[in-house]
């Protein structure tokens, strides 16, 4: 009698780097709307007040993976040279393969700052303000700048970043920095083939 076994392994790994959580968007506190200078760095023009990535890693069909990162950051603006971190320029690579490219959603801005008798204002970016910029063939970037930019307000933006290609994110530059939190989730996904046996 011919039997017919079937057998599907599918093992999940899920690893955790680190137990950092985002903060919440758009509130922000008084002292840093106040803040004149950074105390650790009087010459810094812009200070990051907190930072967050998320990284998630999934297996697809064979051959085929993709990368989401989640990022979501909070800056002051010390002075007029400072302005240029609320200009933001993301690089995103396409092939020309269909799917194979870089995206991103979800992309959320506001700018807070006091207006000239000394109340909170806020004022939200608008996601279609946002332009991509073709370099060349596989290379475009995303532009944005965040509203009402000025000294001494505070900026954040958040956005969800997706590609089909391996990826190391590192958002360093020489930005002064008060917390920075960055989490790893590696999810894996193991399946083999069917196995038939007489």
């Amino acid at each position: 009698m011919r039997k017919l076994i079937l057998i599907n392994l599918f093992v999940v790994v899920l690893a955790f780097t680190a137990t950092a959580q985002n903060f919440p968007f758009g509130q922000v506190d008084i002292d840093a709307l106040s803040m004149k200078t950074y105390a650790n760095d009087e010459k810094a023009h812009a200070v990051v007040l907190n930072e967050y990535g998320e990284s998630r890693f999934f297996a697809g069909e064979i051959g085929h993976a993709t990368i989401t990162h989640d990022y979501h950051v909070k800056i002051k603006i010390l002075d007029k040279e400072g302005l240029k971190y609320g200009r933001i320029e993301i690089p995103l690579y396409n092939t020309d393969v269909q799917g194979m490219e870089e995206t991103i959603d979800q992309l959320q801005g506001i700018t807070t700052y006091k207006d000239d008798n000394g109340a909170v204002q806020t004022k939200e970016f608008e996601p279609y303000f946002a332009i991509t910029v073709k370099k060349n063939k596989n290379n475009k970037i995303l532009r944005f700048e965040l509203p009402d930019l000025k000294a001494g307000c505070v900026i954040e933006y958040t956005y969800h970043f997706v590609t089909p290609f391996f990826r190391i994110f590192i958002h360093g530059n020489s930005r002064p920095k008060y917390l920075k939190r960055f989490r790893l989730m590696k999810l894996t996904f193991l399946r083999f083939g069917d196995i038939t046996r007489f």
